[in-house]
């Protein structure tokens, strides 16, 4: 297990690394937000690599979104004046399909979008990522003082680099949101 998931991570970060290095080479500073839109090569290729792109965010907008619904569908199913008629796949289908509508329009009426999942991002990365993960680990095997230390460190570099991360997402935000009206 522990084999799959470091060789999971590092090519996911081998990846995500590469595209980024090679966008950066290719466009500079000056790069879109949604980076397909800067090619101009035949249809195929540009099919194939928005179709990989949902390929990639439908499992992932669904990993993100459940913790969300397992919440309401457990808060639902502990409340006492539920009827018995919205309980199980009643209640699931209708409020996962609520859901997704809800977001599909919260993301065609902000056109700044993607500065508001930066953000997000900004903010789940050292919580979920770093800190988390790093005190469940000093505490189920309680390591010496130098270990212990050197991943205190670690976990305060991440931190102050979800701050700063946020900090341009906040600013990237009120910059592009002057410009934007609804439904653009």
């Amino acid at each position: 297990m522990r084999s799959a998931v470091r060789t999971s991570v590092l090519i996911m970060t081998s990846l995500y690394m590469a595209v980024s290095v090679a966008g950066y080479m290719a466009f500079g500073s000056s790069i879109q937000p949604d980076i397909l839109t800067r090619f101009a090569g035949p249809d195929w290729v540009l099919i194939w690599a928005n179709a990989m792109v949902i390929i990639h965010m439908v499992p992932a907008y669904q990993v993100y979104a459940q913790p969300t619904l397992a919440f309401i569908e457990e808060r639902h199913a502990r409340w006492a004046k539920a009827p018995a008629w919205s309980r199980g796949w009643k209640l699931r289908i209708p409020l996962r399909s609520f859901y997704v509508v809800a977001v599909c329009i919260i993301a065609i009426c902000l056109p700044f979008f993607n500065d508001i999942v930066g953000l997000i991002g900004a903010l789940g990365f050292w919580p979920t990522t770093v800190f988390f993960p790093v005190e469940c680990w000093i505490r189920v095997y309680n390591p010496d003082k130098r270990k212990r230390f050197w991943l205190r460190v670690l976990n305060i570099a991440c931190g102050i680099l979800t701050l700063a991360a946020m900090v341009g997402s906040i600013q990237l935000i009120v910059v592009d949101s002057s410009g934007y009206s609804f439904f653009d």
